[in-house]
């Protein structure tokens, strides 16, 4: 609980009109909602997050489209965080899936 206490007060519970780059390793793949959650190495904290991939999400040039557990990911996101646990956000562009 202290720890979601924390992450909305770092980040407020809703982020908007701020793009924030995460990275870290996919822990599962939800095909039928288009999401991935990973394990986020890159916000000051080990934590886990749902990415909702969606398609208006861009693909850097070489980063692949077919998501797999165990890939690693780096992940601008559109508008920031939820304060939910597990975090949700949303892909503006996949920089990085190998």
């Amino acid at each position: 609980m202290v720890f979601i206490v924390a992450i909305c007060m770092l980040f407020g519970c809703k982020q908007k009109d701020r793009n924030i780059e995460i990275s870290g390793k996919i822990i599962e793949v939800n095909s039928d909602s288009d999401a991935i959650l990973i394990e986020a190495e890159s916000l000051g904290f080990n934590g886990i997050v749902w990415i909702d991939i969606s398609k208006k999400t861009r693909f850097k040039s070489g980063a692949d489209k077919e998501f797999s557990r165990g890939n690693y990911v780096e992940i601008l996101l559109d508008g920031g965080l939820t304060g939910s646990n597990p975090m949700q956000a949303r892909a503006k562009n996949i920089i990085v899936n190998e």
